[in-house]
């Protein structure tokens, strides 16, 4: 077969010497022989795929990127040498600097280092001008889109019924994954993450979460009276936003003119709670279902979602606080 190289195990170094001999027997050219180290698991023991899943499709089902895979992979028992502590390198890339300088002894598999190259290179793959859109397609975004058909199969009729219109069909639902994962800038075990831990970026907000969030509230009559003005002014100020201008920036100066009124109207009252987080609580309110509950920006979350879907849980908002806040004591 005239291979010139051969890398393998370094449990295959005993056996060395037997086949040289073997291929001096038959006089052949022995290839050169490279022996690595064995990949172990935390403990220090072999890995085997009899107790550990570490055959390639288990990658591909988790959706881990080829890239990253190949990337991570390769940096198991070697190195690139010293100065080059940028180790997030492409095939090519990697072809270049190989070296047969490998690490001795075993070496000891660490999959949070993959975590951290597929954020890399997802980064990186997103950052492309021009986005190599089929190749996204391939290893990103359909099986994405896949894994949400997939929860959604496990819903009731009233729940699917809740999935954002942005994923009635793959082509939408593309351009829609898209805008998120590169509008979001937090480490996920998996891309998939992006979305799956962010359901709000998915799915509608059920009427029982507005519910559940007013009758679980602390806040008195009179703190909802102020959401409710607020909510009817942030419902009134992104209504006005024309649908071209429905962008971060434009959604961005909106918020920013209604905190200023708001500030303006509450100078004299000491008492009241920070204007531009109260607005934000509200907002929150909203988009989440819970002020309580982190999310990005308010214009990055208003804009990802669309004005349609926007205005729809802001009324959402509304309606929930008419209905189900505390009524005002009775004065006595």
């Amino acid at each position: 077969m005239e291979i010139t190289h051969v890398i393998r195990g370094a449990e295959w170094l005993i056996s060395t010497p037997k086949h040289v001999a073997l291929y001096n027997a038959f006089g052949w050219t022995p290839p050169e022989f490279g022996h690595v180290g064995l990949l172990t698991d935390s403990k220090g023991q072999k890995l085997s795929k009899r107790n550990q899943d570490i055959d390639i499709s288990s990658y591909r089902r988790q959706g881990v990127l080829p890239s990253a895979l190949t990337n991570w992979a390769a940096l198991l028992g070697w190195s690139m040498g010293s100065g080059n502590n940028e180790v997030v390198k492409n095939l090519e890339e990697l072809v270049q600097k190989f070296s047969f300088k490998f690490t001795k002894g075993n070496i000891q598999v660490n999959m949070n280092k993959l975590e951290t190259f597929e954020h890399r290179h997802l980064a990186n793959l997103l950052r492309e001008d021009p986005l190599d859109v089929t190749y996204l397609s391939e290893v990103l975004l359909n099986p994405m889109f896949d894994a949400i058909k997939r929860i959604n199969m496990g819903k009731t009729d009233d729940e699917k019924q809740l999935l954002l219109g942005h994923f009635s069909n793959q082509q939408t639902a593309h351009d829609y994954i898209l805008r998120v994962l590169q509008a979001n800038s937090t480490k996920y075990p998996k891309p998939v993450d992006v979305l799956l831990q962010n359901p709000y970026l998915v799915w509608s907000i059920p009427s029982k979460t507005y519910r559940l969030s007013v009758e679980n509230s602390a806040n008195d009559a009179d703190t909802m009276d102020k959401e409710d003005q607020v909510l009817n002014q942030l419902y009134d100020a992104l209504s006005a936003i024309p649908e071209p201008l429905w962008t971060q920036a434009g959604i961005s100066k909106t918020l920013t003119e209604c905190i200023v009124e708001l500030k303006a109207k509450t100078s004299e009252d000491s008492d009241q709670e920070n204007p531009t987080a109260f607005v934000h609580s509200c907002i929150r309110f909203a988009v989440v279902g819970d002020p309580n509950v982190p999310c990005k920006a308010s214009s990055v979350v208003l804009g990802l979602i669309g004005k349609n879907e926007a205005l729809t849980r802001l009324q959402a908002a509304r309606n929930a606080l008419k209905m189900y806040r505390p009524l005002n004591p009775v004065p006595s």
